[in-house]
């Protein structure tokens, strides 16, 4: 959000702060309930991620 560690990563990209400012929204919100999606975060993603990763044989 326009820190100096985001502008070295993309040159602080305005659509970055238009997409905060929508996702943290009562608009997005809204559209949330109203579909029923469900809010995550990566943990979650993780999880699911490694649980159906095969594990390696040492």
């Amino acid at each position: 959000m326009g820190t100096r560690q985001a502008r070295a990563i993309d040159s602080g990209r305005p659509v970055r702060r238009t997409d905060d400012e929508f996702l943290t929204s009562a608009v997005a919100l809204d559209l949330l309930r109203r579909y029923d999606i469900p809010l995550i975060d990566y943990r979650v993603i993780q999880r699911a991620w490694t649980r159906s990763r095969p594990r390696r044989s040492t």
